[in-house]
């Protein structure tokens, strides 16, 4: 059980005779850990979520130092200050109760004759203990999810599990904060869309919460109340492989109060995370290559009557039959580094929503083939990929082929919808479309080729 303001007083001993002065509604922050600071700047000395213990010996007297110091305590994100009255202070003063009550940052009196060693060691060693407990019950939890990995689960997988064992929502993310999985842990279903708001990513950039994770990468607790849109209590923990942050995942406090299992519980599946998304990358890359591969293959080795056999048996590896399209997607506008950002949205939905077909890059396009036009015609999977990328905030741009009747004319149809692409480009700059010939005016059969422009 994790160790709040409120537990501590209710529970252990040492803290009777102690009192909450300011700061109700801060009771339940959770206690990591206890520390005695006396000089005037103690911000260097305390860390989030420790309990701080002061005699008053480096307060200053002075009523705006003493709002401006509980303001940075707070900030700070400090679990709450205990305060020893008789000696520097007679009473905790006003100042400092309005301010710790407009934070709801808890402020507690302490009366002089109660040690401080004596409350870091109860408060500390309850810590320690439950810690060592937390430990003890996370070895079955390791097993649980390193087998999720044996058995080959995904990242959905895991996110139902992990919301199933702490009793709370789970969201794992992309580095941008894209959801990759949400799992409602009250109804038991996976979420298509994040649980976060916009006014709640926002307050997510604006407090630097991702920013610290990068470059402090250890779970981070984040209480209710941080921001004015932050709702409800969170844990956060950033997925590496290797040294690159691959994505984040989110506990959310929506269900029942954050606990030290769920530590435990992040700890190891932050792990699980890691092991899965290298796993997937792996695999990913190896057909990447398979791909890139026969795709070069195709578009050097000309057709002829000779090589028939050995090129049709590549066309079909690719997916290509006696009909199919051609379709070409790129960002708007066009930078390099978001190439194999775009290939892997698109890639991720055109598999999502079981559409036949092949996803490769090629150049600065991703390349789409559609191998079952009566299912999935080209202007139908390029209008539900726009609607995709627009919930991300992504600009994309399409040229479309006919329909192709012949394999040995895939080169020719690949070219005319890029051809498509930057005629319509060239006409129309100004927004995100989708272009094949009809609409640019050209009005071919399926059957009939003209010279390039």
């Amino acid at each position: 059980m994790t160790l709040t303001i409120k537990t501590a007083m209710a529970e252990l001993p040492i803290l009777s005779t102690l009192e909450i002065v300011a700061g109700h509604k801060g009771i339940n922050n959770v206690i990591n850990w206890t520390h005695i600071v006396d000089q005037p700047d103690m911000i260097p000395f305390v860390r989030p979520g420790m309990l701080l213990l002061s005699t008053a010996f480096g307060i200053s007297q002075e009523v705006e130092s003493q709002k401006r110091i509980i303001q940075i305590l707070s900030e700070t994100g400090l679990a709450g200050m205990i305060i020893s009255i008789g000696k520097y202070f007679e009473e905790i003063p006003d100042a400092m109760i309005e301010e710790a009550d407009r934070l709801n940052f808890p402020l507690i009196r302490c009366p002089w004759n109660i040690p401080y060693v004596d409350i870091t060691y109860a408060i500390n060693g309850r810590i320690i203990r439950e810690q060592i407990s937390s430990v003890e019950d996370s070895i079955p939890i390791q097993k649980e999810l390193t087998q999720l990995v044996i058995d080959n689960g995904g990242l959905t997988l895991l996110a139902e599990r992990l919301s199933n064992l702490v009793g709370n929502s789970v969201e794992i993310c992309d580095r941008n904060q894209e959801v990759l999985v949400s799992y409602h842990y009250q109804y038991k279903s996976l979420n298509q869309e994040s649980f976060f708001s916009v006014e709640e990513k926002k307050a997510i950039k604006s407090i630097g919460l991702l920013y610290f994770s990068r470059i402090n990468p250890t779970i981070r607790y984040i209480k209710k109340d941080t921001h004015k849109n932050i709702n409800f209590e969170m844990l956060l923990s950033p997925i590496y492989i290797s040294d690159q942050v691959f994505g984040y995942i989110w506990i959310l406090g929506t269900d029942k109060q954050i606990s030290e299992f769920d530590y435990a519980v992040m700890e190891q599946g932050t792990t699980i995370a890691a092991l899965i998304a290298s796993r997937d990358l792996a695999i990913h890359n190896a057909e990447l290559r398979g791909k890139r591969e026969i795709f070069e293959s195709l578009m050097t080795n000309d057709f002829t009557e000779q090589n028939s056999s050995e090129w049709y048996e590549t066309a079909k590896k690719l997916g290509l039959k006696e009909q199919y399209q051609v379709l070409i997607i790129k960002n708007l506008p066009f930078f390099e580094y978001q190439q194999g950002y775009i290939y892997s949205f698109v890639d991720y939905k055109i598999k999502e929503n079981n559409v036949p077909g092949t996803v490769f890059e090629y150049g600065n396009y991703v390349v789409v083939i559609l191998t079952n036009i009566l299912q999935s015609p080209a202007e139908k999977t390029v209008d539900f990929l726009f609607r995709e990328a627009e919930i991300r905030k992504i600009k994309i741009v399409a040229g479309i082929s006919r329909v192709a009747s012949n394999i040995q004319d895939f080169k020719f149809f690949l070219e005319e919808a890029i051809e498509s692409l930057q005629i319509g480009q060239a006409m129309y700059r100004s927004k995100p479309a989708t272009w094949s010939l009809d609409r640019l005016g050209f009005f071919l059969s399926n059957s009939e080729k003209r010279e390039p422009v």
